[in-house]
Formats: C-alpha cells, sequence, structure tokens
C-alpha cells in the first residue's frame, strides 16, 4: 500500500490525514504525481509515467471540485452538510452553475456526477485526530514490525561455517 493517491494508501492517507485541509490535499495529490514520475523513472516503465500522466488531469478536477465544495459550505453552512436532507433545488442549481463554468462540463449526465461529487466532498467529515492518529499508527506499524522480524531471523539463523576439513576428491570409478 504505496502512499500514492492512486493507489489504496494513498486514498487512505489522504481520507485520514490531508482531508481537513484541500491545501493540504492539493499538495498531497501534487507530492503522488511526482513519486509516481520519480519511481516511474527509476523503474524506467512507461506504464507507470502514463498513470502520473493521467494523474494530472485527475487532480486538476478534484481541486476544482474541492474549491467550489469549500465555497459552498462557506457560503450555505449546514444546508449542505446535512446528509438527511436533500439539497434545494436553488442549491443544485447553484452547483450546476458552478460546474458549468469552472469544469466546462456540457454533457448533462457527466453534470449530474460531478454535482454528487461536490456534495459528497462538501458533506465529507474526516475522522477525529484520535482516531486519525490511531488510523495511522495501525498503517505504519507492519513497518517496524517487518524490519524486526528481518533482524531476529538474522540473530536466530546462524551463518553457515566455513567447513575446516579439506575437500576429498571423489572416489575412483571401479573398472
Amino acid at each position: 500500500m504505496l502512499p500514492f493517491l492512486p493507489l489504496d494508501g494513498g486514498h487512505f492517507c489522504n481520507q485520514v490525514l490531508f482531508s481537513r485541509n484541500r491545501y493540504l490535499e492539493a499538495s498531497f495529490s501534487v507530492f503522488g504525481i511526482v513519486g509516481l514520475v520519480a519511481l516511474a523513472v527509476f523503474l524506467k516503465s512507461w506504464a507507470i509515467g502514463v498513470l502520473a500522466f493521467l494523474m494530472v488531469a485527475g487532480v486538476v478536477r478534484s481541486i476544482r471540485i474541492r474549491s467550489i465544495a469549500h465555497e459552498l459550505t462557506a457560503k450555505h453552512g449546514v444546508a449542505v452538510l446535512d446528509r438527511e436532507r436533500e439539497p434545494s433545488d436553488a442549491l443544485l442549481f447553484e452547483i450546476d452553475e458552478a460546474v458549468e463554468k469552472r469544469l466546462q462540463i456540457t454533457s448533462v449526465p457527466q453534470r449530474a456526477v460531478v454535482i454528487d461529487q461536490v456534495l459528497e466532498v462538501a458533506r465529507h467529515q474526516p475522522p477525529r485526530v484520535l482516531a486519525s492518529v490511531a488510523l495511522l499508527f495501525v498503517y505504519l506499524a507492519p513497518i517496524p514490525l517487518a524490519g524486526i522480524s528481518v533482524i531476529a531471523t538474522a540473530l536466530v539463523t546462524p551463518l553457515e561455517q566455513p567447513s575446516s576439513a579439506q575437500p576429498t576428491d571423489p572416489p575412483a570409478p571401479n573398472g
């Protein structure tokens, strides 16, 4: 679970740590892209490079969606955050206009999907700080445990000692 955003570890870190602040979240996304580009160059993998290239478009779109959600939350407050009530028609119209203007999406079905994404981002409540620390501990705990197990295995397993006996010649064939 590498902590790069298109991967599971990246989504985990983003939801637990960086979703509290849209600037941190955008920085983490850019860090993920840079990390994948570096990994692609290091491994000489064009497939990872293509994935990083495709992430750029997704990050730009995500930043715009989060910006719209942030503005709606600042303007409408609790009305946007309430999951129990359907959003008002006026709020949906306002989101639709913002999506059409900022993302230049003209297809009605695509705009409907993005409107749902904007509402989901606006309503997202990250875990509390203590829960985030606990989840991060669970995520990172296997790393030192793996190191300890490697060291313990190296200490317990004896190294082969070179034998002091001289090698013997193979027996001569009976013939």
